[in-house]
């Protein structure tokens, strides 16, 4: 299913996967955390963002509950996105894109981040597989962290990365946070039909609808994090997740004049 059928029959909303043993229940292993939380939020999501930092801080354990996730997120139709943000160039660049796009790989998912601040290099190898296989690649745009101004925020990389998307814009969504919708309203201007990620609504402070009215209500989609997985701390987390999952469900798809 295309991402703009995906979004039109389940919404907006995204459910990031940032499994932190700090903040999971003890005697709960990854997977089953993660299995219970997609489970009791899927009828209000569209898909899944897999952070995988989080996971491979769980080595081997991390990786099989990757490939078990994928597995079962196909199965509930589930649209998957990995969040590695790769950024390497040449063959290794070439074999992350085979990994993530091709049906053979286990490990075959809907679409990938990836930072372009090494050039041109790290960008086709996943443009020129996604544009075959019918996926999407999401370069960093303009980030949400404090300090994400000092290089994506100059001009002439501006310039270079808007030139970037506004040629490949069929495959190539543009990764731009939610807690600066003056930015995603410049950016939609020049950016007519990029598919926007806007993450950092719930924990970071953004504002749905101010992202929303940026992106002019056009091909953007909302990945939220801790907001929903961490909703509760204790044994109720799936609930208290699905409830919160439900909340924001309602937010960023709500209509709008």
């Amino acid at each position: 299913m295309t991402l703009e059928k995906q979004v039109a029959e389940r919404g907006r909303l995204i459910l990031g996967l940032d499994p932190n043993p700090k903040l999971m229940p003890k005697k709960v292993s990854i997977l089953e955390f993660s299995d219970n939380v997609i489970k009791a939020c899927a009828p209000h999501i569209m898909g899944i963002k897999i952070q995988m930092a989080y996971f491979e801080a769980f080595d081997v354990e991390g990786i099989f509950a990757i490939r078990e996730i994928i597995s079962k997120a196909k199965k509930a139709k589930l649209w998957i996105m990995i969040d590695g943000k790769r950024g390497d160039i040449g063959s290794t660049a070439d074999s992350y894109a085979n990994k993530y796009y091709f049906k053979k790989s286990p490990l075959s998912v809907n679409a990938v981040t990836i930072n372009p601040l090494m050039g041109s290099d790290t960008v086709f190898p996943f443009i020129n597989k996604a544009e075959v296989c019918n996926k999407h690649v999401f370069s960093l745009l303009y980030t949400s962290n404090p300090s994400g101004d000092e290089i994506l925020g100059l001009p002439e990389v501006q310039e270079k990365l808007i030139a970037m998307h506004q040629e490949h814009g069929d495959v190539l969504g543009a990764v731009v946070g939610a807690t600066r919708p003056e930015k995603i309203a410049e950016l939609r201007e020049k950016l007519p039909n990029t598919w926007f990620l806007c993450p950092g609504v719930g924990a970071q402070g953004g504002d749905a609808d101010a992202a929303l009215a940026g992106a002019k209500h056009h091909k953007v989609i909302f990945p939220v994090s801790r907001g929903i997985l961490y909703a509760s701390t204790g044994d109720n987390y799936a609930e208290a997740a699905a409830r919160k999952a439900q909340e924001l469900y309602t937010i960023v798809n709500a209509p709008r004049p």
